[in-house]
C-alpha cells in the first residue's frame, strides 16, 4: 500500500512540474514564418524545432532563469533570457524575428 501511495505522489508531482513555453519564428524584414528553427536551452540538452509555420514548442523547461538559442542556417543566433516560473505556460506563443546573416544578404 505505501508503494501505491508513494508511486501516486511522484506521478502526481512529475505531472504538476512540467513547464510548456510556445514560439513563433519569423524572418525580421518578411515576417514570413522559418521552419527548421532550433531553439536550445543553454547548459542543457532540451531544445525542439520549428514546424512548417515557424512554431516551436519546448516542454519539460526548468522552474528557474533560463537562456534560449534560437538559430537557422543563414539566420543570426538570436538568444533571450527569461524566468520560468511554476507550471508555466504560454499559450500564445512569443513571437521571435531572426536576422538574415550578412552572407545570405548580399
Amino acid at each position: 500500500m505505501r508503494f501505491l501511495l508513494l508511486f501516486f505522489f511522484f506521478c502526481t508531482t512529475a505531472v504538476s512540474a512540467q513547464n510548456a513555453l510556445h514560439f513563433l519564428i519569423k524572418d525580421s524584414l518578411t515576417n514570413e514564418p522559418l521552419p527548421g528553427t532550433t531553439a536550445i536551452i543553454e547548459g542543457t540538452t532540451n531544445g525542439a524545432a520549428g514546424d512548417a509555420q515557424g512554431k516551436i514548442t519546448m516542454i519539460n523547461i526548468p522552474e528557474r532563469k533560463i537562456r534560449i538559442t534560437f538559430s537557422l542556417l543563414g539566420y543570426n543566433k538570436k538568444t533571450i533570457e527569461l524566468t520560468v516560473q511554476p507550471q508555466a505556460s504560454n499559450p500564445e506563443p512569443q513571437t521571435i524575428l531572426l536576422s538574415a546573416s550578412a552572407q545570405q544578404e548580399e
